[in-house]
């Protein structure tokens, strides 16, 4: 006996041990229906997959075919299985059986529509079906995998427990992705999903797919099928031009539908076993099967033909239907597998249809449908073993998007983000130094017109403080990741090393034309004030700009830094790095910071051996010192901090913390140790200044009252009428007068230290011209104490007159205090030869003496 089928796909039937002369003109669920999933799964990159199956011979075949298949692809499968019976249990197919389980699906198909109220107003809570157990058991098994994407291998009738089933597990809505096979026919289940709005299927039912192997090719969405009496006249779209087979098909069936005389003769032929046709019952369309049907007809009647024998064989004849028959059929090209007597795949179309809520409505926009119907919508053809996707009819999901969700829940990353309390403490640190930078901008401004601004020069401090700004705005970029845009995450990586270096060598520069104006004092002993010109800091600042400036170019264009999320060795149960921090990566990222960090680092170490070196130098206001100071500090501030950043790498939270405080660092070492001690020695000087107005005053009042009494403590005027300077019985200050102008002896004062002659008062001649400007209260009048070999060099002015000062006054010169010192001991010695000398002398003229008077 020869067969030929148009439905059943199980691959079981491929065996001709049991099967010798069974043909069919679908292919079978190994090398049709399952090579289509595992197709489709690879062109999404879906690697997981649960599946549930019905326990008969087609699931059960369909199931083993898509493990060995997705197990070869690389797809992980999961499969739970429940037993044929929709309900739960085996039925013997009795009248009973059936009707309860419709009354079942019915009171499914309501279930959540409504809330059902006992006797006193509580909410009935509906107990589970028994039938439904091994559905729910089977689920809940699969929600452990955790899987995202379910393939149902189900007949029609088991959907509505399924998805019940699925809405109580938990599995469906918008991360859910249920795909449905050839078991259900497409009519039978347009025709009897019908829900009651809101109910639980309702809302199941939203994105469901159904694979299914199909004639042709087609476009066209399939509508519910009670719009019979919307078609006045049914035609599907041609899907080739001249119109194929498939199409005349179409169009032969269209015309015997709507011909009552046809309808009738076919309704006499149909079995006694089956339901008459109808008028009513018949759909416009053909049923799924019918171009199979007809093609499986016609494949056994041209083998019948084609055989040479008057009298053949089932042998005969299945020979002839695997080695002979190729045709143009309703199903486009027919072709027999030479073995199995399956359809060969590349001769058949699978078809995925979306399931959406019908949109139907008549004329005055109401809808067509009580309950929730739902049309059916083709968006994607396999053929020849590529899925192609219909135009304009992309799968719409459970959400109403197309939007695919991922196949497994998202990961748990870690991603280490920059904490809300670092990213404070760092926008803290910027703010500290900003306003720190404000303040003493603003007080540079008003107390410009002060000699300590005008020695330490304002623009110094201005340059000083900008460098500082930008170098604390680094913080910025730095703290910057997602969801920042990649473009200007690949922006604030080059950003922050530009703001940094640029802002380091903005201050280290000033500092370094401070240092550099101090060490020309030890070549110049004579040298007593420090003059530092713009011309020199811009000298000092292209030393230090070029080379960077340079390198961070060359290396921003050439190999510019980006961001990237870097994984580390940290994994879920599904092999999915769960863990990462963002960095900015370049190649060969170690030889450019090397290379940057070695130039600059150079230029701190230079600095700190120029300060090393006029270490004994004392400026006005000690400003050498506190710039020492500050080089060091930031020197110390970057070669503790470089391998704390080296070990904190991969640690975003401490990385920005430790590179925030050591910008930090490096600013407060600049700021506070260059304005704090101007702005103390600023309030002294002002208070030193209110005591000597003071004391001036007092004086002059004293000598109106007793003019007399000046000669008591002062000496007289020397016989040349020179200009003389003369130290106080006290010791405590020293007087300039100018004989020639006798007011002339109000306008200088000056604290006097030293060693005391014979305990007189020390005069000292003073030329006359250097009364006549300004600049001569800067003369050092000093005096030195050979013995002790200590020199003292202070001057401090009183009722200048506002004039720009040239720079710092140099307090203690090593050089110079080496060098008188060299030359009082010179002088000592060579008196101490002429005493000796005069001695010898005395003694010769005394023995002289003697010898005469003895005589």
């Amino acid at each position: 006996t020869i067969g030929t089928g148009f439905a059943a796909s199980s691959s079981d039937l491929d065996i001709k041990s049991q099967f010798p002369y069974y043909g069919r003109t679908i292919p079978s669920s190994t090398n049709g229906d399952a090579t289509a999933v595992v197709a489709y799964l690879q062109k999404y990159n879906i690697t997981k997959l649960n599946v549930l199956f019905v326990t008969d011979a087609f699931g059960s075949a369909y199931q083993n075919a898509l493990q060995d298949i997705a197990g070869a692809a690389g797809i992980e499968t999961i499969s739970h299985s429940f037993s044929f019976s929709s309900d739960g249990s085996n039925t013997n197919g009795d009248l009973e059986d059936i009707n309860n389980i419709n009354d079942n699906r019915e009171r499914k198909r309501r279930r959540g529509s409504e809330i059902m109220l006992d006797d006193i107003g509580n909410p009935i809570e509906e107990e589970e079906e028994s039938g439904d157990d091994e559905i729910s058991s089977a689920l809940r098994a699969l929600t452990e995998t955790q899987f995202r994407y379910f393939l149902a291998i189900v007949a029609e009738e088991h959907y509505d427990f399924v998805m019940d089933a699925a809405s109580t597990a938990g599995l469906v809505g918008k991360d859910y992705v249920w795909i449905f096979t050839s078991g259900i026919d497409l009519r039978t289940f347009q025709r009897n999903a019908t829900y009651t709005p809101g109910s639980v299927l309702a809302n199941a039912t939203k994105g469901v797919g159904i694979l299914h192997v199909e004639p042709a090719k087609t476009t066209r969405r399939i509508s519910p099928p009670s719009l019979v009496d919307r078609f006045k006249e049914p035609r599907l779209e041609a899907i080739s031009n001249p119109p194929s087979s498939y199409d005349k098909f179409n169009d032969v069936w269209f015309k015997s539908v709507i011909n009552s005389t046809v309808v009738e003769y076919l309704n006499s032929k149909q079995p006694s076993v089956t339901t008459s046709l109808n008028i009513s019952s018949y759909s416009t369309h053909p049923n799924h099967h019918s171009y199979f049907i007809f093609d499986a007809v016609i494949s056994l009647g041209l083998s019948m033909c084609m055989t040479e024998e008057n009298f053949f064989t089932g042998q005969d004849v299945f020979k002839e239907l695997t080695d002979e028959i190729k045709f143009e059929g309703a199903t486009l090209n027919v072709d027999y597998d030479d073995v199995t007597g399956s359809r060969d795949i590349n001769g058949a179309v699978y078809t995925l249809w979306n399931v959406l809520p019908s949109e139907d409505r008549n004329e005055d926009g109401m809808a067509l449908f009580e309950d929730v119907a739902y049309d059916l919508v083709p968006t994607e053809h396999y053929k020849e073993g590529q899925w192609v996707e219909v135009e304009n009819q992309a799968f719409v999901f459970f959400d109403g998007s197309t939007n695919r969700p991922p196949f497994l829940p998202p990961a748990e990353m870690n991603l280490n983000k920059i904490g809300d309390t670092y990213r404070a403490v760092g926008y803290g640190l910027l703010g500290v130094v900003c306003f720190m930078a404000i303040v003493f901008l603003v007080w540079t401004f008003c107390f410009r017109k002060t000699r300590v601004v005008r020695a330490s020069k304002s623009y110094f401090l201005c340059i000083v403080t900008t460098g500082c700004v930008i170098m604390i705005s680094t913080i910025i970029p730095i703290g910057m990741e997602e969801p920042v845009s990649q473009n200007w995450l690949d922006f604030s990586c080059n950003l922050r090393v530009w703001l940094f270096f640029m802002g380091l060598v903005l201050s280290l520069s000033a500092l370094l034309t401070k240092t550099w104006a101090v060490t020309k004092v030890l070549n110049n002993p004579d040298k007593n004030t420090i003059t530092v010109k713009k011309k020199d800091f811009f000298v000092s600042w292209l030393i230090l700009f070029v080379p960077n400036f340079i390198m961070l170019l060359t290396w921003t264009l050439a190999n510019p830094f980006k961001w990237e999320r870097v994984f580390r060795a940290a994994v879920d149960v599904f092999d999915r790095e769960i863990e990462s921090f963002g960095q900015c990566k370049t190649d060969h990222a170690q030889v450019f910071w090397a290379l940057i960090l070695l130039i600059d680092i150079s230029f701190l170490l230079y600095a700190v051996w120029q300060s090393y070196k006029v270490r004994n130098i004392q400026t006005e206001f000690e400003e050498s010192r506190y710039i020492a100071i500050s080089i060091a500090s930031m020197l110390q501030a970057l070669i503790m901090g470089i391998p704390i950043v080296i070990v904190v790498t991969g640690t975003p939270d401490a990385l920005y913390f430790v590179l925030s405080a050591i910008i930090f660092v490096m600013c407060c070492a600049i700021l506070l140790l260059i304005f704090v001690p101007k702005i103390i020695a600023s309030r002294n000087d002002g208070i030193e200044q209110a005591k000597r107005e003071r004391t001036e005053f007092l004086r002059k009042k004293a000598e109106a009252a007793k003019p007399e009494s000046y000669d008591e403590n002062h000496s007289a005027e020397d016989e040349d009428n020179e200009p003389v300077v003369t130290r106080s019985r006290d010791g405590a200050a020293m007087l300039v007068t100018n004989p020639q102008d006798p007011e002339s002896e109000s306008k200088f004062t000056a604290t006097y230290t030293g060693g005391v002659m014979n305990g007189n008062a020390t005069t000292l001649n003073v030329p006359e011209d250097s009364l006549n400007t300004t600049a001569s209260a800067n003369r050092s009048l000093c005096t030195a104490d050979v013995e002790r070999g200590e020199f003292v060099d202070e001057f401090t002015e009183t009722n200048v007159e506002e004039g720009e000062v040239d720079g710092l006054r140099v307090v203690t010169n090593p050089a110079k205090v080496e060098r008188e010192t060299k030359e009082l001991k010179q002088k000592l010695a060579e008196a101490k030869l002429e005493n000796s000398r005069l001695r010898n002398e005395n003694n010769t003229i005394e023995n002289q003496l003697k010898k005469s008077v003895t005589k």
